[in-house]
């Protein structure tokens, strides 16, 4: 996993590594929602990188939609099984927002940062597993004319799409293992 975070450290600007605190916590922010989440609990050495800052792959028409991609990408290993996590994190859960396709067009993103991995260390990145989870901080008050019971965090709904499925999660600290359950 040291390994791992160091490659991805020299592929991609130093800006787009976020750095972890005292007891593996990583802490994403939204700065457009002015919001942040903490992750803990991840078995090792979590490697958390701001997409946003990395970018979309080059020659992707811009201003289409194609180049919208999630906010963050996690990589862990839990067990024998290394994972990667797609978030995006909005302030207000919305039954109907554009997060489906931000997440979907978020892979590519993670199959170059492997293969540049493979090639630089000849190593084979067999059995990672892709996780999307979108985060919000809060509900919103109604959804389908329909009045909503709070809950204060965890996950709220699974979203399966066909292609991808979404767990949605509502706070602002999340367990590692939650995100990849």
């Amino acid at each position: 996993m040291a390994k791992l975070k160091s490659t991805l450290q020299d592929a991609v600007k130093s800006t787009a590594v976020v750095q972890t605190s005292s007891g593996n916590v990583i802490k994403l922010r939204e700065r457009q929602a002015d919001m942040s989440v903490e992750i803990t609990g991840a078995e090792t050495q979590l490697v958390a990188l701001n997409l946003e800052k990395i970018g979309h792959l080059p020659g992707i028409r811009e201003n289409c939609g194609l180049d919208r991609i999630c906010d963050y990408l996690l990589i862990a290993r839990s067990g024998k099984t290394c994972y990667a996590v797609f978030v995006e994190l909005k302030r207000t859960y919305r039954r109907n927002d554009d997060s489906y396709e931000q997440l979907r067009r978020s892979l590519p993103i993670l199959k170059y940062l492997v293969s540049v991995v493979e090639i630089e260390h000849e190593q084979n990145l067999v059995g990672l597993e892709v996780r999307y989870v979108l985060i919000c901080e809060r509900l919103d008050h109604r959804i389908d004319k329909q009045h909503l019971k709070v809950k204060k965090r965890g996950i709220i709904e699974r979203d399966d799409r066909g292609l991808i499925t979404i767990n949605k999660y509502l706070g602002s600290r999340h367990n590692f293992k939650d995100l990849i359950s």
